[in-house]
């Protein structure tokens, strides 16, 4: 990025310039809206413990859909396990099978 770019964009970032868009809205931090609004500083901070709760909420369902997704996809592994070991024993069954059969008719042959 040039020089330019990046001091138009900090000057944006600061509420220096508002050009943006049309519906730009400068992010006001808690402290600022007590100082330019004279709001309670109470009425600020039972704001805060709500979007605070709303994170904890958001992040512990997103926690638990994780361990949700993790169980799943471990349950899908063993399956798939399960049946990669299935078609192995069953194809060593073939062969041992074959081999029987085999031994079988040597036998035979040297038999007659």
């Amino acid at each position: 990025m040039s020089n330019k770019v990046i001091k138009q964009q900090l000057k944006v970032l600061n509420g220096e310039e508002l050009r943006v868009n049309k519906r730009f809205q400068k992010l006001k931090s808690p402290l600022d809206k007590v100082i330019k609004q004279k709001v309670d500083q109470d009425k600020i901070l039972e704001e805060n413990l709500k979007l605070l709760r709303k994170k904890t909420i958001v992040s512990s369902e997103s926690r638990a859909a994780q361990k949700k997704r993790d169980i799943i996809q471990s349950n899908i592994q063993k399956e798939n396990e399960k049946q990669q070991d299935r078609k192995k024993v069953a194809k060593r069954l073939s062969q041992k099978k074959k081999n029987e059969k085999k031994i079988r008719e040597q036998f035979a042959v040297q038999m007659h």
